[in-house]
């Protein structure tokens, strides 16, 4: 079974694998040599986050060089945002609008860049058009 743990320093997050009920205590981190904590809220599956809700984004992420110091930043930890050793960013579901909002970021529009209402209204449109052409006439062999 796969545990996670997270250091109280540097806030670099490592995964160890132990059989159930044998999990270490601690661990000492590999950047700081401070000693990594058990994790219980990231772990999950794959020591993802715990959440459905939650989102692992590259898009917001930071260069893996800056993960101790992402980590450590008061704004993105209010966030409850935390990143791992590759760089991704895990939002938590209930603040993913805040997190785009404080990295000037705009979340992924399937719609082409437009509202909700004006992609609906192009849809429409589509639909409109496709019972609007006739019937292709073709011969039956």
């Amino acid at each position: 079974m796969k545990y996670c743990y997270a250091c109280d320093n540097c806030g670099q997050d490592a995964e160890a694998e132990a059989r159930m009920g044998y999990a270490p205590a601690s661990l000492t981190c590999p950047v700081c040599k401070g000693t990594m904590r058990r994790d219980y809220a990231a772990e999950g599956p794959k020591c993802g986050p715990g959440d459905p809700e939650d989102m692992v984004t590259e898009n917001g992420g930071v260069l893996p060089a800056d993960v101790a110091r992402a980590n450590r930043d008061p704004e993105y930890r209010r966030l409850g945002v935390r990143f791992d050793r590759d760089g991704n960013a895990h939002v938590p579901g209930h603040n993913r609008e805040a997190f785009y909002t404080y990295r000037g970021l705009k979340p992924l529009d399937k719609g082409g860049g437009l509202s909700p209402a004006k992609y609906a209204d192009k849809l429409n449109r589509r639909k409109e058009r496709a019972k609007s052409r006739k019937p292709s006439v073709g011969v039956n062999l």
